[in-house]
């Protein structure tokens, strides 16, 4: 059997804008933020915070051949696109995602 790990739940914050528009964010996990390259954080700051949290639930797992939850990831941008490259919180295998940028 697989371990069972935490699932870590994004908790929102509410950031004030110079334009004085307030908007609800989903920061990433401190544990992993020095893993995200500039332009990957700036890419994962303009998702949508319900969008982010169902990006990191919505991940596949080889090893559990199901969907699981990528923890402990981090964040590159390759070919224009968002690579996070984590552990599965179910077995603690390598998990990937990849979210298309705006000219996939």
């Amino acid at each position: 059997m697989g371990h069972n790990r935490a699932v870590p739940v994004l908790h929102e914050e509410t950031m004030d804008l110079s334009n004085g528009v307030a908007q609800t964010i989903y920061p990433i996990p401190e544990t992993t933020m020095s893993e995200f390259i500039p332009n990957a954080q700036s890419f994962w700051n303009a998702i949508a915070p319900h969008t982010q949290q169902r990006l990191l639930e919505n991940v596949w797992c080889a090893h559990c051949r199901e969907q699981t939850t990528i923890v402990d990831f981090s964040g590159r941008i390759e070919r224009g696109n968002l690579l996070l490259l984590g552990r599965c919180a179910t077995c603690g295998g390598n998990v990937a995602r990849v979210i298309e940028g705006p000219d996939a």
